[in-house]
């Protein structure tokens, strides 16, 4: 009987255990992301007016694609550590 007893004993924490685990896992592969919504329209066509936006130059002086309006712009994104 105390042999059984211990036996269901262990199974129970054995479970216990398994089952923290587990949790423990399934949190950290949740995504975390937030639901992206997609408009229906992507892009813009060869010819089209590009809309207006800002971004820093190197001195983190603010630049705005109007500045430009009228001559070509090539822009370059890229990322240093």
């Amino acid at each position: 009987m105390k042999r059984n007893l211990l036996l269901h004993k262990g199974i129970y924490i054995g479970l216990v255990i398994i089952l923290m685990i587990g949790l423990t896992f399934g949190a950290g592969c949740s995504s975390g992301q937030d639901e992206i919504v997609v408009s229906g329209e992507i892009g813009i066509e060869v010819g089209d007016t590009a809309p207006d936006f800002t971004l820093a130059d190197l001195d983190g002086n603010a630049v705005t694609l109007s500045a430009f309006r009228g001559k070509a712009v090539f822009i370059t994104f890229w990322k240093s550590t």
